[in-house]
Protein backbone atom coordinates (compact mmCIF):
# COMPACT_ATOMS: atom_id res chain seq x y z
CA UNK A 1 0.00 0.00 0.00
CA UNK A 2 2.78 2.55 0.62
CA UNK A 3 4.51 1.93 -2.50
CA UNK A 4 3.06 3.11 -5.97
CA UNK A 5 5.54 0.87 -7.90
CA UNK A 6 4.14 -2.38 -6.34
CA UNK A 7 0.62 -1.37 -5.67
CA UNK A 8 -0.86 -2.27 -8.92
CA UNK A 9 0.59 -5.69 -9.51
CA UNK A 10 -0.71 -8.70 -9.06
CA UNK A 11 -0.59 -9.64 -5.26
CA UNK A 12 -0.65 -13.00 -3.64
CA UNK A 13 -1.58 -13.62 0.35
CA UNK A 14 1.46 -16.41 1.91
CA UNK A 15 1.01 -17.73 5.17
CA UNK A 16 3.44 -19.59 7.44
CA UNK A 17 2.72 -21.91 9.87
CA UNK A 18 1.00 -19.02 12.28
CA UNK A 19 1.39 -16.40 9.47
CA UNK A 20 -0.77 -19.30 7.92
CA UNK A 21 -3.19 -19.89 10.67
CA UNK A 22 -4.60 -15.86 10.17
CA UNK A 23 -3.98 -16.28 6.63
CA UNK A 24 -8.03 -16.36 6.03
CA UNK A 25 -8.64 -12.94 8.37
CA UNK A 26 -5.83 -11.22 5.73
CA UNK A 27 -7.97 -12.23 2.34
CA UNK A 28 -11.29 -11.91 4.19
CA UNK A 29 -10.19 -8.03 5.19
CA UNK A 30 -9.80 -7.62 1.08
CA UNK A 31 -10.88 -10.45 -0.82
CA UNK A 32 -10.39 -8.89 -4.17
CA UNK A 33 -7.06 -7.66 -3.74
CA UNK A 34 -5.59 -11.00 -3.77
CA UNK A 35 -5.03 -13.47 -6.94
CA UNK A 36 -3.79 -16.71 -5.59
CA UNK A 37 -2.86 -17.44 -1.89
CA UNK A 38 -0.16 -20.17 -0.60
CA UNK A 39 -0.72 -21.73 2.87
CA UNK A 40 2.01 -23.46 3.99
CA UNK A 41 1.41 -25.40 7.83
CA UNK A 42 -1.48 -23.27 8.18
CA UNK A 43 -4.90 -24.62 9.89
CA UNK A 44 -8.22 -23.21 10.86
CA UNK A 45 -10.02 -23.50 13.98
CA UNK A 46 -7.66 -21.11 16.25
CA UNK A 47 -8.78 -22.01 19.98
CA UNK A 48 -8.75 -25.51 19.34
CA UNK A 49 -5.53 -25.11 17.52
CA UNK A 50 -3.71 -23.21 20.63
CA UNK A 51 -4.87 -26.13 23.04
CA UNK A 52 -3.80 -28.40 21.44
CA UNK A 53 -0.52 -27.41 19.38
CA UNK A 54 2.21 -29.03 20.86
CA UNK A 55 4.60 -25.87 21.50
CA UNK A 56 1.77 -24.70 24.15
CA UNK A 57 4.08 -26.21 26.17
CA UNK A 58 7.17 -27.42 23.98
CA UNK A 59 8.08 -23.87 23.60
CA UNK A 60 5.28 -21.74 26.07
CA UNK A 61 3.56 -20.26 23.33
CA UNK A 62 0.53 -19.66 24.34
CA UNK A 63 -0.63 -19.79 28.06
CA UNK A 64 -4.06 -21.07 29.17
CA UNK A 65 -5.67 -19.83 32.53
CA UNK A 66 -9.02 -21.55 33.08
CA UNK A 67 -10.75 -20.61 35.80
CA UNK A 68 -13.52 -21.53 38.49
CA UNK A 69 -15.01 -20.60 42.21
CA UNK A 70 -13.50 -22.05 44.94
CA UNK A 71 -15.46 -24.33 47.05
CA UNK A 72 -17.87 -21.79 49.28
CA UNK A 73 -16.88 -18.81 47.10
CA UNK A 74 -18.83 -16.15 45.06
CA UNK A 75 -18.80 -16.15 41.98
CA UNK A 76 -17.84 -12.95 40.00
CA UNK A 77 -18.49 -12.97 36.01
CA UNK A 78 -17.49 -9.52 35.34
CA UNK A 79 -14.06 -9.36 34.23
CA UNK A 80 -13.88 -5.84 35.20
CA UNK A 81 -14.77 -6.31 38.79
CA UNK A 82 -11.83 -9.44 38.53
CA UNK A 83 -9.26 -6.58 37.53
CA UNK A 84 -10.53 -4.21 39.69
CA UNK A 85 -10.61 -6.17 43.17
CA UNK A 86 -7.62 -8.34 42.55
CA UNK A 87 -9.71 -11.05 44.39
CA UNK A 88 -8.83 -14.15 41.63
CA UNK A 89 -7.00 -15.69 43.69
CA UNK A 90 -9.34 -15.13 46.46
CA UNK A 91 -11.95 -16.75 44.78
CA UNK A 92 -10.94 -18.34 42.08
CA UNK A 93 -8.91 -21.76 41.28
CA UNK A 94 -7.09 -22.82 38.17
CA UNK A 95 -8.01 -26.24 36.78
CA UNK A 96 -8.20 -28.07 33.67
CA UNK A 97 -11.23 -28.11 31.49
CA UNK A 98 -12.77 -31.23 30.56
CA UNK A 99 -13.01 -32.01 26.71
CA UNK A 100 -16.69 -31.12 26.81
CA UNK A 101 -15.87 -27.81 28.14
CA UNK A 102 -13.73 -27.15 25.50
CA UNK A 103 -15.29 -27.79 22.71
CA UNK A 104 -18.40 -25.46 24.34
CA UNK A 105 -15.80 -22.61 24.64
CA UNK A 106 -14.60 -23.16 21.41
CA UNK A 107 -17.83 -23.35 19.54
CA UNK A 108 -18.74 -19.74 21.58
CA UNK A 109 -15.48 -18.49 19.84
CA UNK A 110 -16.24 -19.63 16.71
CA UNK A 111 -19.87 -17.67 16.74
CA UNK A 112 -18.52 -14.50 17.17
CA UNK A 113 -15.06 -15.10 15.16
CA UNK A 114 -15.96 -14.52 11.30
CA UNK A 115 -12.39 -14.18 10.45
CA UNK A 116 -11.10 -17.49 12.05
CA UNK A 117 -10.02 -19.99 9.39
CA UNK A 118 -12.63 -22.37 10.44
CA UNK A 119 -15.45 -19.89 8.81
CA UNK A 120 -13.54 -17.54 6.51
CA UNK A 121 -11.23 -20.31 4.63
CA UNK A 122 -13.98 -20.87 2.42
CA UNK A 123 -12.36 -17.43 0.63
CA UNK A 124 -9.75 -19.37 -0.40
CA UNK A 125 -12.05 -21.60 -2.85
CA UNK A 126 -12.65 -18.14 -4.88
CA UNK A 127 -9.13 -17.89 -6.08
CA UNK A 128 -6.21 -20.74 -6.99
CA UNK A 129 -4.44 -21.65 -3.55
CA UNK A 130 -1.90 -24.10 -2.56
CA UNK A 131 -1.03 -25.93 0.43
CA UNK A 132 2.35 -27.08 1.79
CA UNK A 133 1.89 -29.14 4.93
CA UNK A 134 4.15 -31.56 7.03
CA UNK A 135 2.34 -35.49 6.97
CA UNK A 136 3.06 -35.26 10.86
CA UNK A 137 2.19 -32.02 12.22
CA UNK A 138 1.92 -31.74 15.76
CA UNK A 139 2.26 -27.79 16.32
CA UNK A 140 -0.24 -27.19 13.49
CA UNK A 141 -2.12 -30.10 14.26
CA UNK A 142 -2.78 -32.03 11.11
CA UNK A 143 -6.63 -32.14 11.52
CA UNK A 144 -7.28 -28.49 11.79
CA UNK A 145 -4.91 -28.33 8.48
CA UNK A 146 -6.93 -30.97 6.48
CA UNK A 147 -10.14 -28.71 7.91
CA UNK A 148 -8.50 -25.43 5.99
CA UNK A 149 -7.91 -27.39 3.31
CA UNK A 150 -11.21 -28.89 2.92
CA UNK A 151 -13.09 -25.36 3.59
CA UNK A 152 -10.69 -24.26 0.48
CA UNK A 153 -12.01 -26.63 -1.86
CA UNK A 154 -8.84 -29.22 -1.92
CA UNK A 155 -6.60 -27.31 -3.77
CA UNK A 156 -3.29 -28.22 -5.10
CA UNK A 157 -1.36 -29.78 -1.66
CA UNK A 158 2.63 -31.07 -1.34
CA UNK A 159 3.20 -32.89 1.34
CA UNK A 160 6.23 -33.11 3.33
CA UNK A 161 7.06 -36.33 5.38
CA UNK A 162 7.60 -35.19 8.90
CA UNK A 163 6.59 -32.69 11.55
CA UNK A 164 6.17 -29.02 11.47
CA UNK A 165 10.23 -28.52 11.61
CA UNK A 166 10.94 -30.80 9.34
CA UNK A 167 8.55 -28.59 6.73
CA UNK A 168 10.48 -25.35 7.67
CA UNK A 169 14.34 -26.90 7.80
CA UNK A 170 13.46 -28.56 3.82
CA UNK A 171 11.24 -25.45 3.06
CA UNK A 172 14.47 -23.92 0.54
CA UNK A 173 14.48 -27.38 -1.27
CA UNK A 174 11.02 -26.20 -2.55
CA UNK A 175 11.58 -22.95 -3.16
CA UNK A 176 12.35 -23.04 -6.77
CA UNK A 177 8.78 -25.09 -7.13
CA UNK A 178 7.12 -22.68 -5.12
CA UNK A 179 8.12 -19.34 -7.25
CA UNK A 180 7.15 -21.64 -10.20
CA UNK A 181 3.55 -22.13 -9.00
CA UNK A 182 3.23 -18.55 -8.31
CA UNK A 183 4.45 -17.22 -11.62
CA UNK A 184 2.43 -20.18 -13.60
CA UNK A 185 -0.64 -18.73 -10.95
CA UNK A 186 -0.21 -14.93 -11.74
CA UNK A 187 -0.02 -15.52 -15.54
CA UNK A 188 -2.39 -17.22 -15.67
CA UNK A 189 -4.54 -14.62 -13.57
CA UNK A 190 -3.36 -12.09 -15.68
CA UNK A 191 -4.46 -14.16 -18.76
CA UNK A 192 -7.52 -14.87 -17.88
CA UNK A 193 -8.54 -10.65 -16.53
CA UNK A 194 -7.38 -9.89 -20.51
CA UNK A 195 -9.82 -11.93 -21.81
CA UNK A 196 -12.45 -10.75 -19.71
CA UNK A 197 -11.84 -7.27 -20.39
CA UNK A 198 -10.80 -7.98 -24.23
CA UNK A 199 -14.07 -5.84 -25.16
CA UNK A 200 -13.01 -2.74 -25.91
CA UNK A 201 -11.85 -1.85 -22.23
CA UNK A 202 -8.25 -2.38 -20.61
CA UNK A 203 -7.13 -4.82 -18.11
CA UNK A 204 -5.07 -2.15 -16.27
CA UNK A 205 -2.02 -1.89 -14.85
CA UNK A 206 -2.42 -4.62 -12.64
CA UNK A 207 -2.12 -7.06 -15.42
CA UNK A 208 1.15 -5.27 -17.20
CA UNK A 209 4.74 -6.22 -16.24
CA UNK A 210 3.55 -9.36 -13.98
CA UNK A 211 6.51 -9.97 -12.42
CA UNK A 212 5.99 -13.14 -9.95
CA UNK A 213 9.30 -13.14 -8.25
Amino acid sequence: QRRADVRPLPAVVMGLSGGGVVLPAVLARDPSRFVAAVEIAGGADSLRLAWKSSYREMIDAVRFTWLRPKSGGAATTSRTKLVQHNDVSAKYESYTPTDAELDSFADAYLRHATLDGARAGVLLKAIPSLFVVASDDSAVPSAMSDQLWNLAGKPERWVVGGGHEILFMTLNWHTTKLIDWIDKTVKASSTSTSTSTSAGKSAGPATAGVQGK
